[in-house]
């Protein structure tokens, strides 16, 4: 049992360990990886480090307690670093001079070649930093060993080191395309995760304004990679503030003007004071800044003169800290269309390694922030925030909302949210005394 009664066989990134007796070659491992373990003629061995490089694989077998030894075979019987304590014997496998990750010519699968300390992958007649086109260079070893290169025409197109196939991407070609735009958008920036399959793919790409008035739009297509240029009538622009996240990647919003928000579109209403009160009703005006087109959160436009609407806030998570700054959107349950007791939707923070009491915000790219309210459940909630009857204190934590008669400085302490001459009152009591007004005053 020597070394020369072992070779491989290249499969991507593991080997075939094969064994040679009474003249034929037999597989005693498959899929073969560092760590692994195989048993042979009641033998274990240990695979050891596969090194591409210097095209060598080393194996080891423990021998510890075993009284028949083959004749052939010599053994060290002094303590080893990675054996400790074990009769042991190392034999090195030379692997083959080339090794092809794809198996050879395979136009619709990505692959690379090793050869010696060198390696090489399939591209695209672009190059990789442009790796679009219509000819593949397929790299594959020969059957004496050789690294070599063929030329093919893609009759749908190269791209990130394939041929494009008609009936679109798949597991096999080993290459991916994921989109956060999930198509085309022309006035909204977006990545284009591409290229070799891995966590992040091997090229990510964002819509780029090339000059003034022309955009490089990105895009999956048929589950590839794809491009397309286009002229904006009233010019390309970059945003400077607002950016996205993938895999670690900041982009900026990226697009034909008037760009678009990389979030969905969030209503923004303005209301009118509410009218006077004939026939018991008031009514109001209210736009969405926005123009979303929905009217999910909007306010109230109609109600009786004798209802008092109390606002409840509910926030979304805090954006994440850009130039010091960070936002929120904040919307009333209600739809009271006032805001005397809304939170703050935008405050200071820092990024970690800036402030050491920095806390964790939980937004994505792993930006943190500090609290300058209440943290609940890692969330960060403003100053008078109001939540399942309790509200957020000057103090930083969360305190039971007061009763009638209980001193209070501001109304979100009150249980009614009215707070009069620093004394919380019944809600009650506030129409009561509301009503009185309009019965002096009389109703138009």
């Amino acid at each position: 049992m020597r070394a020369d009664n072992f070779k491989t066989e290249p499969w991507g990134d593991v080997v075939t360990i094969q064994y040679q007796k009474n003249g034929g070659w037999t597989d005693v491992k498959q899929d073969a990886k560092e760590g692994d373990t195989f048993k042979l003629e009641n033998l274990e061995f240990d695979v050891g480090v596969i090194n591409k490089l210097s095209r060598t694989l080393k194996l080891s077998v423990d021998r510890w307690g075993l009284l028949d030894k083959p004749s052939e075979l010599t053994f060290n019987e002094n303590t080893d670093d990675y054996f400790i304590a074990s009769y042991y014997e190392e034999v090195e496998v030379s692997l083959p001079p080339c090794t092809d990750s794809d198996g050879g010519i395979q136009k619709y699968v990505y692959g690379t070649v090793f050869y010696g300390s060198l390696s090489g992958s399939d591209v695209c007649e672009g190059g990789i930093l442009n790796n679009v086109g219509d000819i593949l260079y397929e790299r594959y070893c020969d059957s004496g060993g050789n690294e070599k290169t063929e030329e093919i025409t893609c009759e749908l197109g190269c791209v990130d080191g394939v041929c494009r196939k008609s009936s679109g991407n798949d597991a096999t070609t080993k290459i991916l395309c994921e989109d956060t735009e999930s198509g085309k958008d022309y006035n909204k920036g977006g990545m284009v995760s591409h290229g070799e399959a891995g966590t992040p793919p091997s090229s990510m790409t964002p819509d780029k304004c090339i000059d003034s008035n022309t955009l490089k739009e990105v895009y999956c297509e048929n589950g590839y990679y794809a491009e397309e240029t286009i002229n904006c009538s009233d010019g390309c622009l970059k945003s400077t503030t607002e950016y996205g996240v993938v895999h670690g990647i900041y982009f900026y919003n990226t697009g034909c003007n008037p760009l678009t928000s990389l979030t969905s579109c969030i209503e923004e209403w303005t209301c009118t004071s509410w009218s006077t009160c004939p026939n018991n009703q008031q009514t109001r005006t209210c736009i969405d800044s926005n123009n979303c087109g929905t009217t999910d959160n909007k306010p109230k436009i109609t109600k009786s003169c004798d209802e008092t609407c109390v606002e409840d806030w509910s926030c979304i998570s805090w954006s994440s800290c850009t130039n010091e700054q960070q936002i929120r959107t904040c919307t009333d349950s209600n739809n009271c269309g006032t805001t005397i007791n809304k939170p703050i939707i935008q405050e200071s923070c820092t990024i970690q390694g800036e402030d050491d009491e920095s806390i964790e915000d939980g937004s994505e790219g792993g930006l943190y922030t500090s609290c300058s309210g209440c943290l609940l459940d890692d969330k960060c909630y403003a100053f008078g925030y109001r939540k399942s009857g309790k509200y957020c204190s000057d103090e930083s934590n969360f305190v039971s909302y007061k009763d009638k008669k209980e001193s209070c400085s501001n109304n979100f302490e009150c249980k009614s949210n009215v707070c009069v001459n620093d004394e919380c009152v019944s809600g009650n009591l506030m129409r009561r005394i509301l009503n009185w007004f309009r019965r002096v005053f009389g109703r138009e």
